[in-house]
């Protein structure tokens, strides 16, 4: 009758722990209440959590267990890849169930918590997609058996589909928000010709959206070649917003053309970099017409590889910076080109009023009396600046007709 009230709990407990991943809550707290279900719940004397990142132990969280066992085991693994560390290592080498009923003398464990005589662990896995480890323990030899795995499996393969379906509802949200985040920039680009506000707009989304800690974009001059910040965010006011970049990563990713990152506590870095606690880059060059027109480059305090997706946007976003450039300079370039073509017009115009004075000496100056007296009498009646000048036009050209006169 006591087994089979136990049997009832802990199938209980099962059920309750497959539908919490199922329910609109933080990972950290899903996983949380999965271990305290199957300790008060089902019973079991103590359970962890081995979340996994790249086939590393990424996180881990545990209940029945004091602080210094969690601790020194954190140590441990932080010492380790995830997969070459103790049982849980093997476990997650195998993608396999490991059952030990007695853990002593047993070389492999090197998880190293006081007191744990026996232990159960399954991989949280879908579709040969690894997401972590839970583990069951016990104080006592041989606690678990055929039925405990049973319970173990079931439990784990529900939550592997149910963190499978959650990772699959974030990615499309992402997705959403990157495209949203594209479309501003498109519609900074196309709205306006300021460059610097454009590539703020560019740096606002990089670090929202790959979640970096900091941010900027550096651009080549044209004509000396020297490399300045052209725009920043994240960082505690290390340069000034021209000021020059010399380091040598930077320099790397103009003359390799391509996306590189770099682990900034295995090189030489920037000690302005390293000051701020920085450990992970990347750069991407920003190319327009088949010239690296500057880089756009992201930091992070964390060292965690990135997916190809998320370097696929990076790489997005400096197509989107090189747009931005290439855009600001045709405008500027069209600014440019349209004043020097009112210059020459008005010169044009200038020159054939001085010629008609030349010929008749008796009106000299008599052009350009006329222009400066409408010009004057214009403003004063308030007609607009624009229309101003198509009227010094008219009145420089009013007499031109006599030029043909003989």
């Amino acid at each position: 009758m006591l087994q089979l009230k136990k049997t009832n709990s802990r199938l209980f407990a099962l059920f309750f722990s497959s539908t919490i991943f199922n329910l609109h809550k933080p990972y950290e707290e899903s996983v949380n209440q999965v271990l305290i279900s199957l300790t008060e719940k089902a019973g079991y004397e103590k359970a962890a959590y081995f979340r996994l990142y790249n086939s590393d132990i990424s996180s881990f969280d545990s209940i029945g267990f004091d602080d210094e066992s969690v601790n020194k085991f954190k140590a441990e693994m932080g010492k380790h890849r995830g997969s070459s560390f103790g049982l849980v290592g093997q476990c997650i080498k195998n993608k396999a169930a490991i059952n030990k009923e007695s853990l002593q003398d047993d070389p492999d464990w090197e998880e190293g918590f006081a007191g744990i005589k026996s232990l159960l662990y399954m991989p949280v896995q879908y579709d040969d997609q690894l997401f972590g480890v839970l583990g069951l323990f016990s104080s006592e030899a041989g606690s678990f058996g055929e039925e405990d795995e049973q319970i173990l499996f079931t439990l784990t393969h529900s939550l592997a589909i149910s963190i499978s379906n959650r990772i699959s509802q974030n990615q499309v949200q992402i997705q959403i928000n990157r495209l949203a985040s594209l479309h501003q920039i498109d519609m900074s680009i196309n709205s306006s010709s300021d460059l610097s506000l454009t590539l703020s707009i560019v740096l606002s989304n990089v670090v929202a959206q790959l979640n970096v800690n900091a941010a900027d974009i550096v651009l080549v001059d044209r004509f000396s070649n020297e490399i300045k910040v052209a725009a920043k965010t994240g960082f505690s006011s290390i340069f000034h917003d021209d000021a020059a970049i010399t380091n040598l990563i930077t320099q790397r990713v103009i003359k390799e053309k391509d996306l590189i990152g770099v682990d900034l506590l295995e090189t030489d870095a920037p000690q302005e970099w390293t000051k701020e606690g920085f450990k992970a880059y990347w750069g991407v060059p920003i190319i327009s017409k088949g010239v690296v027109r500057g880089v756009l480059e992201v930091l992070n305090k964390t060292n965690n590889k990135p997916g190809q997706d998320w370097l696929d946007f990076l790489d997005t976003l400096g197509g989107q910076a090189a747009i931005a450039i290439e855009n600001a300079e045709t405008f500027e370039s069209l600014i440019h080109s349209n004043l020097e073509l009112q210059m020459a017009y008005d010169s044009t115009i200038e020159g054939w009023s001085m010629a008609l004075d030349l010929r008749d000496k008796e009106t000299e100056g008599h052009t350009l009396r006329v222009t400066e007296m409408s010009v004057r009498f214009a403003q004063k009646l308030g007609i607009s600046q624009a229309d101003i000048i198509n009227l010094r036009r008219g009145a420089l050209l009013h007499d031109i007709g006599k030029i043909g006169v003989p």
